[in-house]
């Protein structure tokens, strides 16, 4: 029987949903909550998760269900859950003072605040009893209630003074200085302290796919500066994709990556899916593709488009924020397999294919009689049940005779059985930044493949946004069931203006042109800090909280202050108008001591950096038909534009007025590239076009 509702039960949030039949006394981040704690002087217990977090799922049913905690939360506390996606400001003020008072950063977030929202005692997950480690929740709550009784005093002033020393960093005046033109090679440099040249990526367990710091040797393969590096580089960042894309990390029937790896190998993920991981790894394939291996990165970055295309888009557009890695209670169990139910799902002889082709080695697994700590089965005992591959598909399937079309069969029977299984849940927020980041991906895939129906996401995706979050160009963090949440943040409007330049890049559409300059504009007058060069994560205008929050550094995501860099320059190109370009060197001059104390943090920055050190390069087809367009497309470089005779104005182009006339009417194509104004001599006719656009484009990518 379900316990008596609390004051959740109103929210729109899965994540909040979940605990609003816990018998403690929640409260959304609201001013009555907050309004409560000051006039009954009570210490404050936050807690802030989301719904695709295992632990914060393993918290809920040990802690928040259970009533002897609930007595003492509810008795000494005013209790307040926050989802993280819903209110990113929230939790970047709260995970800043958890890592100040622990050191450690994770989800979920127990925090315990002053009254007036200060921290004073800070951790991460709990069990509710203590353990030889560490204190149980309760032991904690008990604890704490007394301390707020008989040290008031000291808690508000340990609580005032972690956020001042935190206030301190953010308004720590930065000396500025020219950016380093060297910082490319210094960020590799460091990321080679710890990359792991024979798995790939960066660090040890748990290993995190680290699509930000892959950019970055894409970005340096295609500028090839030094060409003693290029097989090292090159090298890493084909054993990292290659082995994500072969490993347990890979959804290797549904497509698309889980949140990170317990091990090295990519073996063991947590198994939830995050639309932000999704976006920023399908982008890397799909540019990877214009490298090398073009067909096999092309290829994943389709199955993760098409994967967020089948489960994870709203009928309208918006694409959800995460699925789950938990179902019946057990992480994963959505996800493995036993060789019996894969024999007898594909036949024996196919069976028995498949298993050799995906290292299936476990006879069976009785889920009745397995039990496992919070949920989750010892590491060790995912090895055999978990999809991936040994080697590259096409030679495995070779091997056993077998073809992709035998392949594609077979992962349609194993995917209609799966299908039949109690699914992980999904949370179906529309978090327009992430949004914005899954809306350029769409964009690449369609500039790289030709495929039109990833283009119709993209605009599809960008309308949705722009007419449910967005008034007067005002815009808000998340929707669901027709409600947002929250005043937008830096993210939200700087993710948003680059989606809108990207799918500017491929349709010379000026409608989105004109949504990121409003977009744009909004950023500069709401956002910008009047002390610095930067901007501040939240508005002018919004909520006010115990401090106004800045990142600077990339974290899973770009950071809001780089990307707003880059869209500064791109608009400056478009428009001509040099005090955008003015706003973004001022970033990157005000970045600059601390991208050379640590340039691995910044990798978002540095990309854009070096298309403000290059400018963005204009690739110009005047008269070509469709497919001449979408060949051109397919070899565009990221820091490059295509523009057309569908552009109402190309600057680049003034002056070549009477050559353009002509060629108009001779109806053979020009391709230009241009560079601030400066274009080289035109290729002529669709011949020398493709034959000059797959020797400077194509030639070493496969």
């Amino acid at each position: 029987m379900k316990k008596k509702a609390n004051l959740l039960i109103d929210e729109t949030s899965p994540y909040l949903l979940i605990h609003a039949h816990n018998p403690i006394q929640w409260h959304p981040w609201c001013q009555s909550a907050l309004e409560k704690a000051k006039n009954e002087n009570l210490p404050i217990f936050l807690s802030i998760g989301y719904h695709a977090c295992h632990w914060s799922l393993v918290m809920e049913r040990e802690c928040f269900n259970d009533d002897e905690i609930a007595l003492e939360l509810n008795k000494s506390f005013v209790s307040i859950k926050v989802d993280r996606e819903e209110r990113p400001d929230l939790d970047d003020i709260y995970m800043a003072s958890l890592e100040a008072i622990t050191g450690q950063t994770g989800w979920p977030m127990s925090l315990f605040l002053t009254p007036s929202g200060y921290p004073f005692f800070a951790g991460t997950t709990f069990s509710k009893y203590d353990s030889p480690q560490r204190p149980g929740f309760l032991t904690v709550v008990k604890s704490i209630a007394k301390a707020w009784k008989t040290n008031q005093k000291s808690l508000i002033i340990q609580g005032e003074a972690i956020i001042n020393q935190i206030k301190e960093l953010i308004n720590e005046k930065q000396p500025t200085d020219s950016f380093p033109f060297e910082v490319l090679d210094w960020s590799l440099e460091a990321l080679d302290q710890k990359l792991d040249s024979k798995e790939g990526g960066f660090g040890a367990a748990p290993k995190f796919p680290g699509a930000l710091k892959l950019d970055l040797y894409i970005e340096y393969l295609n500028q090839n500066p030094y060409q003693r590096k290029i097989k090292r580089i090159n090298n890493h960042l084909e054993t990292s994709l290659t082995k994500m894309a072969f490993g347990g990390i890979y959804d290797q029937l549904g497509g698309g990556f889980h949140r990170y790896s317990t091990d090295e190998i990519w073996m063991v993920p947590h198994f939830e899916k995050m639309l932000y991981d999704n976006a920023l790894l399908a982008r890397t394939f799909f540019e990877a593709s214009q490298l090398k291996n073009r067909d096999f990165y092309e290829r994943i970055g389709k199955e993760v488009c098409n994967f967020i295309l089948l489960e994870m888009t709203h009928e309208n557009g918006g694409f959800y924020s995460s699925i789950s890695g938990d179902s019946e209670g057990i992480e994963g169990k959505y996800f493995l397999w036993d060789r019996s139910e894969i024999i007898k799902t594909l036949g024996e002889k196919d069976g028995e294919s498949f298993c050799q082709i995906f290292d299936v080695i476990d006879p069976s697994i009785n889920w009745d009689q397995l039990s496992f700590k919070n949920g989750s089965p010892p590491h060790d005992w995912f090895y055999g049940k978990i999809l991936h591959l040994k080697k590259d598909l096409t030679k495995s399937l070779l091997e056993v005779e077998k073809t992709q079309k035998d392949f594609e069969g077979w992962k349609n029977k194993l995917l209609q059985k799966r299908l039949l299984r109690v699914s992980p849940s999904k949370d179906k927020k529309i978090i327009t930044s992430w949004n914005s980041l899954m809306c350029e991906a769409m964009v690449k895939a369609y500039q790289i493949t030709g495929v039109i129906k990833y283009l119709k996401a993209a605009q599809k995706n960008n309308s949705f946004i722009w007419n449910n979050l967005q008034t007067n160009g005002r815009i808000k963090t998340s929707w669901k069931d027709d409600k947002t949440k929250n005043d937008g943040n830096l993210d939200d409007y700087s993710f948003y203006a680059k989606a809108c330049l990207e799918l500017y890049k491929v349709t010379s559409d000026r409608l989105y042109l004109e949504r990121a300059i409003i977009t744009t504009e909004n950023v500069l007058k709401f956002f910008k800090d009047p002390a610095s060069n930067t901007f501040f994560f939240t508005p002018s205008d919004g909520e006010s909280l115990i401090y106004r929050s800045k990142s600077i550094g990339d974290s899973s995501i770009p950071n809001g202050n780089s990307i707003l860099a880059g869209v500064l320059i791109r608009l400056s190109h478009l428009l001509k108008q040099n005090h955008f370009l003015t706003t973004a060197k001022s970033i990157f001059n005000e970045l600059s001591l601390k991208v050379k104390e640590s340039p691995h943090l910044f990798s978002s920055l540095i990309r854009e950096y070096i298309l403000f050190e290059n400018g963005p390069k204009e690739i110009i087809l005047i008269n070509g038909n469709d497919d001449l367009k979408s060949f051109i497309l397919k070899g565009l470089k990221p820091q490059e534009y295509f523009l057309t005779e569908k552009n109402e104005n190309i600057p680049a182009l003034k002056g070549k007025s009477k050559n353009r006339s002509r060629n108009r009417k001779s109806n053979s194509p020009l391709l230009y590239e241009c560079t601030d104004g400066v274009c080289i001599s035109p290729k002529k006719g669709e011949k020398e076009i493709r034959e000059f656009w797959e020797k400077t484009r194509f030639s070493y990518s496969n």
